[in-house]
């Protein structure tokens, strides 16, 4: 009973706080899920454990999105990579650079 109490109580303050999603949403419903499946509410724990995985799954592919970000800056400070935009907030193109940007001409074959 105490642990249904502190996840309501849980629930409150993530929406009091404004949280619409992410690991806290995802670990309550972890918790919950558990909780009802004790309780013998399987069906309820079963929504639960969807609700956790989905709200991982929404986090795991934003950090995703942060690391390739991260790994394409790397790329383009060692010069392995070109960056070209052609008009403000236009698209913008990143190519293989075939030889090292150093500032030089590359040497002929």
């Amino acid at each position: 009973e105490r642990a249904g109490e502190c996840s309501e109580r849980s629930e409150q303050v993530l929406r009091e706080a404004g949280v619409q999603g992410g690991p806290a949403w995802a670990k309550l419903r972890y918790q919950q899920s558990s909780l009802y499946w004790q309780q013998g509410r399987y069906e309820d724990a079963n929504v639960a454990a969807q609700e956790a995985l989905s709200l991982f799954e929404e986090q795991a592919h934003r950090l995703l999105i942060i690391v390739t970000f991260l790994a394409l800056l790397e790329l383009i400070r060692i010069k392995l990579v070109r960056v070209f935009q052609g008009e403000v907030f236009g698209p913008i193109l990143v190519t293989r650079a075939f030889s090292p940007i150093t500032g030089e001409e590359p040497e002929s074959l």
